[in-house]
């Protein structure tokens, strides 16, 4: 093999590796993703990748989290990247992993938040213990590495048991901890016995 090649293959793989280390950092000062996106309009990306697929471990070596996108645009001085229709899927010790899909995101690399927009739905498949259950709303801010969510937009969650509509979103994904901030209302359908 051409050892040219070779290394030339490796610069994406070791971007990719970078920008994950970046994004997964816990630092919460958090610049506005409106703010940030408008800049990146007007700026050029160092890099774009295409079929990435990120797959990240916590300390103990187990898989915590996976990203999926057909592409992601990184900006280097504006410390961001964009992501383009991802899925992101946060695994649980015990229970069906959470899965993330929407538009669009924005990845912002001191933070370590992504900021999921356009039809974002936020759901867990079923299984003996758990129900499934939806969530859908225009935008998400998640943190992969803490496993929390939060929202200010509206959202709906469906399941089989009914569904709660409200305003604004704070989630612990690793406890099961959803809390609707506002306009909280629900229908419940009665188990056909």
């Amino acid at each position: 093999m051409n050892l040219k090649k070779w290394l030339l293959g490796l610069i994406p793989l070791a971007a990719l590796v970078v920008t994950l280390i970046l994004i997964s950092r816990e630092n919460r000062e958090l610049q506005q993703p409106e703010e940030l996106r408008a800049a990146m309009s007007s700026a050029e990306g160092a890099y774009f990748m295409e079929g990435v697929e990120s797959k990240v471990f916590d300390a103990e070596g187990k898989l915590s989290y996976t990203l999926r996108s057909p592409r992601l645009d990184h900006f280097p001085e504006r410390s961001a990247s964009e992501i383009r229709t991802p899925i992101v899927q946060i695994n649980r010790p015990k229970g069906p992993p959470w899965q993330m899909t929407a538009t669009q995101a924005l990845a912002q690399h001191q933070t370590g938040d992504m900021h999921l927009q356009g039809a974002v739905v936020l759901q867990r498949e079923a299984s003996a213990d758990y129900e499934p259950i939806k969530m859908l709303t225009d935008e998400l801010m998640l943190n992969a590495t803490a496993k929390k969510a939060e929202s200010n937009s509206d959202v709906k969650f469906v399941s089989p048991s009914g569904q709660v509509t409200g305003t604004g979103l704070r989630a612990d994904l690793s406890t099961e901890q959803l809390e609707i901030l506002a306009n909280v209302q629900g229908e419940y359908v009665r188990p056909t016995p």
